[in-house]
């Protein structure tokens, strides 16, 4: 059941007619081996060297797994990671044989106030799913806890836009258990 689309987005940079780095991002937990090495030989391909690409997962707790080694984390669907291979395979082979645009760089830098520390120091005992726990930290707004709050961009303009982002916060409270990015929703 799905409450969103998930994305996986690729951008490749070429200088002097060759790609010079290739940036991949995907709604997961995380990529996982077996996925970045098909990734790489996918690149590899089309003379795209391993040191240059970077594969990045947006690490949302609503997406299925794509790596069968962590079970704990999320037991793989392997239809979901075959739909996915196949995508991603096909988005790399778009994108190195696509028309390189050409387009202006830019990056900046900001401090917002949007994230909160939710790591709250706690020294009574708790009552959980598990039974009581006697836990240092709990998962709750800690107002004097430490919030990274620089947010920083890449922004590259041309025929379309493309922006790449960091920020130290995640959404980690999507209110229902189905398929999502994990990002709150958007206002109407």
């Amino acid at each position: 059941d799905a409450a969103g689309t998930l994305e996986a987005n690729m951008l490749a940079v070429f200088s002097e007619g060759a790609c010079r780095a290739v940036f991949v991002s995907i709604d997961a937990l995380f990529v996982g081996r077996e996925l970045s090495d098909i990734l790489l030989s996918a690149c590899a391909d089309f003379g795209v060297a391993n040191e240059t690409v970077l594969i990045t997962a947006t690490h949302t707790h609503s997406a299925p797994a794509l790596e069968d080694t962590k079970p704990a984390l999320g037991h793989r669907c392997d239809d979901h990671f075959a739909d996915v291979r196949k995508k991603l395979t096909r988005l790399v082979s778009d994108v190195l044989t696509a028309r390189p645009q050409h387009g202006k760089v830019t990056k900046g830098r900001s401090a917002i106030d949007a994230g909160v520390n939710r790591r709250l120091p706690w020294h009574l005992p708790q009552l959980t799913r598990r039974g009581v726990q006697f836990e240092r930290t709990v998962f709750a707004p800690n107002g004097s806890g430490t919030v990274d709050p620089l947010i920083t961009a890449i922004v590259i303009q041309g025929e379309s836009t493309a922006v790449v982002w960091h920020y130290t916060c995640h959404p980690s409270g999507f209110p229902e258990e189905k398929i999502s990015a994990d990002y709150p929703p958007a206002e109407d």
